[in-house]
């Protein structure tokens, strides 16, 4: 069974600002953060509970890597969907305030 996906307006400048930085800097990748969060939000819709258990001050999340780009992908599971709250670098040693 599928999951609706819903990102929220946080997760989506989140995105906006690091698909831009991801194309003005990478040139020879330029589309690699698009396709890989493309085939992370596929996959969430599908097994959501894929991703670790993440706990941080306002509660427990869930994260899923990409791999190339190394990002985490930052999601809640709710009955009817899955809610992606961030999008945040897996090499800053310190995760999001959620």
């Amino acid at each position: 069974m599928s999951r609706r996906l819903h990102v929220t307006r946080r997760a989506k400048q989140d995105i906006e600002r690091i698909d831009a930085w991801w194309v003005q800097n990478r040139q020879l990748s330029a589309d690699l953060f698009f396709l890989e969060l493309q085939d992370a939000f596929d996959m969430l819709k599908r097994r959501p509970t894929i991703g670790q258990r993440y706990v941080s001050r306002s509660g427990s999340f869930r994260r899923v890597l990409l791999r190339g780009t190394r990002y985490h992908v930052y999601y809640k599971i709710l009955p009817a969907q899955v809610v992606v709250t961030a999008v945040w670098s897996a090499v800053r040693g310190r995760g999001p305030v959620l």
